[in-house]
């Protein structure tokens, strides 16, 4: 279990925070497993967001997410014909509010396809 720097950060599972129907049954059913960390999030001041506030903190914001990617090499065992495997792992790290909800630029076009898509042909000019 990861633990907080900061031990009010610990949320106990039955405290969390929920918006749908199926998640107090869901909450029920975890109570019992060790206490969450919330993912880190601030606000567009760098002031912590509660978890209890993230559905309205970060819904329809422009966020900064920190990731940090983990890569092991796992070597294949010796005098067999296996190949060795990358495994990667991406954790997010936290969470910046850079525009608050609803204060994002108004009327700016969205591509309906993926600009970077491979399947996209590129024209030379002559």
């Amino acid at each position: 279990m990861v633990k907080p720097a900061n031990p009010e950060q610990v949320v106990a599972m039955e405290e969390w925070p929920v918006k749908t129907p199926e998640a107090p049954g869901a909450i029920e059913r975890m109570k019992d497993t060790p206490h969450v960390v919330p993912l880190p999030a601030y606000d567009t001041k760098g002031n912590i967001i509660p978890p209890v506030l993230y559905r309205d903190a970060l819904m329809g914001a422009v966020v900064r997410v920190i990731v940090k990617l983990r890569h092991w090499n796992i070597a294949a065992k010796p005098n067999t014909s296996d190949n060795s495997i990358d495994t990667y792992v991406a954790d997010i790290e936290s969470l910046r509010v850079l525009t608050s909800p609803g204060k994002a630029k108004a009327g700016r076009k969205i591509a309906q396809t993926d600009p970077g898509s491979p399947s996209k042909k590129h024209h030379v000019g002559s």
